[in-house]
C-alpha cells in the first residue's frame, strides 16, 4: 500500500510518500511545494494544488492522511481538493 502525509501551509506544503508492505515502512519521496509571499491567494493556491497533483499523478497512492489545519480568525482554514481525472 502506497501512503501520501501531507501537511499544508500557504508558504510551504509538505508532503511525504511512504510504501507499507507486510509491516514494513519504506520511505519513497518527501518534499515541498513553496509559494511566494508576493502573490496573491488565488495564486498560492493554484501553486499548491498544481504541486499535488503533480505528485499524486507521479506517485499513485491508495490512501491520503492530511493533518488538521489550525487557522485564527485572520486566516481562515484553505481547503485542498483532488479530483481524480
Amino acid at each position: 500500500m502506497r501512503i501520501i502525509g501531507v501537511d499544508p501551509g500557504l508558504a510551504a506544503t509538505g508532503y511525504g510518500i511512504i510504501d507499507y508492505d507486510r509491516g514494513r515502512y519504506v520511505l519513497v519521496e518527501g518534499g515541498i511545494i513553496e509559494t511566494k509571499a508576493a502573490d496573491e491567494l488565488p495564486q498560492r493556491l493554484a501553486v499548491i494544488y498544481r504541486g499535488i497533483e503533480t505528485v499524486l499523478r507521479q506517485t499513485r497512492p491508495d490512501v491520503a492522511v492530511v493533518e488538521r489545519l489550525y487557522s485564527q480568525y485572520r486566516h481562515p482554514q484553505p481547503c485542498l481538493l483532488y479530483t481524480s481525472p
